[in-house]
């Protein structure tokens, strides 16, 4: 590793112009297209490629790439800012939720020319660059690995063209996405990297991986490796995919319901811990939104989805039964239950109050919002097994009385 790094810091950009740069790693990607394994790749046509993009990085940036992160470009600009510059039209306002570490400058530098000169080659001349750059990214080292992910995010956040531009590109998009399969496993980071900021940049995507073959991957592979780091990366896409844009994520999943819960349910009966605690913590945040308000009442009034949570009560894990509970409490809170999660509550009452009364008792004496929920839950339960008692009752009168009515006097004879 420090030879590589002392390799890479000795390397001298060379001063080429934006179309011999584009053409450069053009070619060098090419070339190592026809090489299906890294050990088949000749040694100089990789380290041709990692000059040439050094040197697309030079031209860019007018600093030479540092392995060690210390270099940063001159000059950058916000999304916001230059997104008039690109499309003095605005659409109208998106239902994306800010990302809460993301930050507004207020002043902002304009990106350099050369920016918008090396996007006009790639897009309006369609010179395909990043495609096969990404096909033979597990040729290259780590560094540039990464300096290739830098370089494609950096179009893609500033430059709306080059984001229409990925958006017809399915091959590029279905590489993306497979960089959590296990094969995958030396390029996953920067896989993730690129998609992820594809992802917060663009609801179109969003959309598109959501009506996509990949979401079913996701939930049945990606989001259950058994390798803990591609299984959390891959858990934040697909997170990302609900909570970036809630308007969008609940209008499909309200339009596929049921094939939803099911997949859902599947993954929380059958993932190891790590997996059910994540899938039902994002299950709450999700129920809770606004707008999947309708998708809550869906979600709600579906007996197997409550059979599935009062399991999660009773799991060993105590923040397993944390969460469970939280989803718990919506279907409680419901005020027009459906008539087969009526029956489960009603059926299942007595062990429900029981269960509630010591439910988290070490928890609940550490946090008074949990007491306080834990509490409405309970009385809420009560209220319920009290009104099926006054039911009971009124239907025991009521038998008494038709019984009463249907009894003939017998006739009683003179002494």
């Amino acid at each position: 590793m420090a030879s590589l790094l002392k390799r890479l810091s000795l390397r001298t950009p060379t001063v080429v112009s934006p179309p011999q740069a584009v053409t450069n790693v053009q070619t060098g990607a090419n070339h190592l297209l026809a090489f299906p394994t890294t050990t088949a790749a000749p040694t100089k046509a990789v380290a041709t490629l990692e000059k040439a993009l050094d040197d697309f990085y030079f031209l860019l940036f007018d600093t030479p790439y540092s392995p060690k992160g210390a270099a940063t470009p001159k000059t950058t600009a916000t999304p916001s800012a230059t997104a008039t510059t690109l499309n003095p039209n605005p659409s109208s306002k998106t239902d994306r939720t800010p990302h809460p570490t993301t930050t507004t400058a207020t002043t902002a530098a304009p990106l350099p020319p050369v920016s918008f000169t090396l996007v006009n080659l790639i897009v309006q001349e369609d010179i395909d660059l990043f495609q096969p750059l990404l096909l033979i990214l597990a040729h290259l080292n780590f560094e540039h690995r990464k300096l290739v992910a830098i370089l494609f995010n950096h179009f893609y956040r500033h430059h709306e063209v080059f984001r229409d531009h990925v958006l017809t590109k399915t091959i590029l998009l279905d590489f993306l996405v497979s960089g959590y399969s296990p094969g995958q496993r030396a390029i996953c980071i920067n896989c993730h990297h690129i998609l992820y900021e594809c992802i917060k940049k663009d609801k179109r995507l969003v959309a598109w991986l959501l009506q996509s073959k990949h979401l079913l991957a996701f939930f049945q592979q990606h989001c259950v490796s058994d390798d803990f780091e591609v299984q959390s990366k891959a858990f934040t896409i697909f997170a990302a995919l609900f909570k970036l844009y809630t308007k969008t994520s609940a209008t499909h999943v309200k339009n596929n319901h049921e094939a939803y819960f099911d997949l859902y349910n599947t993954v929380l009966k059958q993932g190891n811990y790590v997996v059910q605690v994540q899938f039902l913590k994002l299950l709450g945040d999700l129920l809770v939104e606004r707008k999947w308000r309708k998708v809550m009442v869906l979600y709600v009034n579906r007996k197997e989805n409550l059979m599935v949570i009062m399991k999660m009560l009773k799991h060993k894990s105590v923040n397993i039964q944390v969460e469970a509970f939280h989803v718990f409490k919506i279907f409680v809170a419901n005020p027009e239950k459906d008539d087969r999660v009526e029956h489960v509550f009603s059926s299942n009452i007595k062990k429900l109050i029981k269960l509630m009364k010591k439910f988290l008792n070490e928890k609940v004496q550490q946090d008074d919002e949990l007491f306080e929920e834990r509490k409405t839950v309970l009385e809420t339960l009560q209220q319920i097994k009290a009104e099926k008692d006054m039911q009971e009752e009124a239907e025991v009168v009521k038998e008494e009385k038709e019984d009463a009515v249907g009894l003939v006097p017998l006739p009683i004879a003179p002494r």
